[in-house]
């Protein structure tokens, strides 16, 4: 893998990322321009509705687990979708 592929699977890079798309409201927008609910994200990323919305709201931060960064991996693929 080279370095940029290293750095792109860093789990620590991931979260720094995901809790910039949760503070400036990002991750909500890119699961809205979806059609996506609450609970269809919560189901396929492991995490409580709540636990979304507060992480989409900025009221808590994702911490490192499979929760945040499965989450971080679905807003991933909605954002190529995109492009």
């Amino acid at each position: 893998m080279d370095e940029e592929g290293a750095k792109k699977s860093d789990p620590a890079l991931t979260l720094a990322v995901l809790h910039r798309l949760c503070e400036d409201g990002t991750a909500r927008r890119i699961r809205n321009a979806n059609r996506l609910s609450l609970r269809v994200i919560a189901e396929a990323t492991g995490n409580d509705p709540v636990t979304i919305y507060r992480w989409e709201k900025a009221e808590r931060l994702p911490r490192m687990g499979k929760g945040a960064l499965a989450y971080a991996a679905l807003l991933g693929g909605l954002l190529e979708l995109d492009r």
